[in-house]
């Protein structure tokens, strides 16, 4: 096909499962609103399980959010090890 314009050639050029790719990743990104309201809750659900009391507070070694932009990092829940002995 001859396009004349160059985004219409590039994307003409694209296997249509890239083109599906890349729309569901434009319309599951968060408006900064929403990321805000994410953060929101990743700092309260951090602070509910290390409250005092909290049945597993100093059990959740890491809280890590979820990518919701770029720069964030993987989302990762461990649980510290404990070791017992026997004596």
């Amino acid at each position: 096909m001859n396009y004349s314009d160059r985004y219409l050639r590039q994307i003409a050029s694209l296997a249509p499962v890239d083109v599906m790719l890349a729309d569901v990743a434009i319309r599951i990104q968060l408006s900064p609103t929403d990321y805000q309201h994410a953060i929101d809750h990743y700092h309260a659900i951090n602070e509910w399980l290390e409250r005092e009391g909290s049945p597993v507070a100093g059990l959740v070694r890491n809280f890590i959010r979820r990518a919701a932009s770029p720069s964030a990092r993987p989302s990762r829940v461990t649980r510290a090890t404990t070791s017992s002995t026997s004596t």
